[in-house]
């Protein structure tokens, strides 16, 4: 289990919190979970090895990078699909918790308007 130490775009400015999780999709997933935030108000994420993630799991620098790459929309969604523990909403039809299939078309919207 690592350390996670988050900066978050809160409303009377920028935050650091701390969090223990074994991935770093996790550490955010936990973060935006107890805050109630939407994960574009994730500025940084730094590991206990000192690694910087600056960008949230799935912005649009990431999906662009996955574009160059060579992988196709469709891939790319069902990867994050599958990161965000959804798969089985995603192409299965489960029901899944409130909120769940907004946030699945928010990203399939993000990753549809990111241009290589």
């Amino acid at each position: 289990m690592k350390q996670f130490i988050l900066t978050i775009r809160h409303d009377n400015g920028n935050i650091k919190i701390s969090t223990f999780a074994d991935t770093y999709y996790k550490a955010i997933s936990i973060i935006m979970a107890s805050e109630g935030c939407p994960e574009s108000a994730i500025i940084k994420v730094i590991d206990n090895t000192g690694i910087v993630h600056l960008d949230s799991s799935f912005g649009k620098r990431w999906i662009l990078t996955q574009k160059r790459a060579g992988y196709s929309s469709d891939s790319i969604y069902r990867g994050c699909a599958e990161r965000l523990g959804l798969f089985n909403v995603a192409f299965f039809g489960h029901k899944g918790k409130p909120g769940d299939r907004a946030k699945l078309s928010r990203l399939w919207n993000r990753i549809i308007s990111v241009n290589q």
